[in-house]
C-alpha cells in the first residue's frame, strides 16, 4: 500500500512540475511578446 502510495505521489508531482513549467512557459512567452509590444 505505501510503495502504491509513493509511486502515485511521484507521479503527481511529475505532473504538477510539468504542468507549472508549460504555464510558466506560456507565461514568459506572453511577457516576452508584451515587451517586443511595448517597443
Amino acid at each position: 500500500m505505501g510503495e502504491a502510495m509513493a509511486r502515485v505521489f511521484k507521479l503527481s508531482k511529475l505532473n504538477m512540475s510539468k504542468m507549472l513549467a508549460r504555464v510558466g512557459g506560456r507565461r514568459r512567452l506572453n511577457h516576452t511578446i508584451k515587451l517586443l509590444i511595448d517597443i
